[in-house]
């Protein structure tokens, strides 16, 4: 233990990753040319956002059931959400959607999810998502899988600078390092 360290303090946690902030700051030179190449987008232009979504969440849903259905000589079991609404509010397809994602992260089972709306009106409210709103996965670019040779033939030095966690031989390494 140091001198000046107490018994109970804590040492002082590193900030972020460093491959987060070294990624960060070269991510306009870095890594749009690689997404526009391996995924086959034209970038026109972007505007960097905020990176941290702060929030915190506690949500409680009306009803959760894990349910068993039977169709045709199969079972098959689902997770069956349940809210209650008495307004009728342009918000509730986003906080439906939020459920799934929460609901979704605990359990890893399909959801199926029922509102029950109580209004005297007829709702007007959105009950799907449109096509380019629904989160379906993602695409993956594995730096390591990317061509060290291509890589090293770009004319961005941050770009060449990924060569280095591609996969490539040894007897490459002094090459790409001068690179």
């Amino acid at each position: 233990m140091s001198k000046n360290k107490q018994p109970n303090e804590e040492a002082p946690k590193p900030k972020g990753n460093s491959y987060d902030r070294l990624f960060k700051e070269n991510a306009k030179s870095l890594f749009i040319p690689i997404i526009e190449e391996q995924l086959g987008l034209n970038i026109k232009s972007y505007q960097a956002l905020q990176e941290k979504l702060i929030q915190t969440v506690e949500r409680e849903t009306d009803f959760l059931y894990r349910v068993t259905l039977q169709k045709a000589n199969k079972e098959k079991e689902i997770l069956l959400h349940i809210e209650f609404q008495t307004q009728d509010t342009h918000k509730m397809l986003g906080r439906m959607a939020e459920y799934h994602g929460l609901i979704y992260r605990k359990y890893q089972m399909p959801i199926q999810h029922i509102v029950i709306y109580l209004g005297a009106r007829k709702a007007r409210m959105r009950s799907k998502l449109k096509v380019n709103e629904v989160f379906y996965g993602f695409d993956i670019i594995n730096v390591y899988t990317l061509d060290t040779t291509q890589l090293l033939r770009s004319q961005i030095p941050e770009v060449i600078l990924l060569a280095l966690l591609s996969e490539y031989d040894e007897e490459q390494t002094e090459t790409i390092l001068r690179s």
